[in-house]
């Protein structure tokens, strides 16, 4: 038997009974699985990595993200860039092509953009030659097809539900306004 604790017995102790409880009632993580390496996951696992880093580097439009094309793409050791002349929401006379970048993030592999797109990109290179299309994103599902922006805003809304974020308030969207605020609030310039 153990003596007593400021008089109380061992198990009666209030910060021994608030530990036991609290281990008791320590909650799993809602994600144990990681989404890293690229090699190891499945398409629709990469798509969605993709999706969600392009959104959330570049700070565009789901139908911005969409209109990417392989034939437009430029890649170079620090980053990848993509020329859009798509007709887009934002596009007006006179304004020149838009010009997306993503930069490398060699600090950390599992977070970059540009690499995981490139990953991306070679393993969904025969789905896109089968289908004569150059688009970045296509469909990670048989039958394969080329995406909507809306089929895009779908992906990233299934990222958020993954994350265990509210989709019933943050959407697609989100990714834009988030990662836009950030950048804002760290002093790092939007152009």
């Amino acid at each position: 038997m153990l003596l007593p604790v400021d008089g109380y017995s061992v198990g009666e102790h209030p910060i021994i009974a608030h530990l036991l409880i609290r281990g008791c009632s320590m909650s799993v993580p809602l994600s144990q699985e990681s989404w890293f390496p690229l090699s190891v996951l499945e398409l629709k696992q990469l798509t969605l990595k993709t999706a969600a880093l392009v959104a959330l580097v570049s700070a565009q439009r789901s139908q911005t993200l969409s209109a990417l094309s392989i034939d437009c793409m430029s890649s170079t050791a620090t980053g990848t860039q993509f020329v859009v002349n798509s007709l887009l929401k934002s596009s007006r006379p006179g304004k020149s092509s838009l010009i997306v970048s993503l930069s490398a993030f060699p600090e950390n592999e599992k977070l970059c953009a540009h690499s995981t797109l490139l990953h991306d990109a070679a393993r969904t290179a025969s789905i896109r030659q089968s289908l004569n299309s150059s688009q970045v994103f296509v469909s990670y599902g048989k039958p394969y097809k080329v995406i909507s922006s809306a089929t895009l805003a779908r992906w990233l809304k299934a990222v958020l539900s993954l994350a265990a974020m509210d989709t019933s308030i943050f959407k697609g969207h989100s990714f834009r306004g988030a990662s836009t605020s950030k950048a804002v609030s760290l002093g790092i310039p939007l152009d």
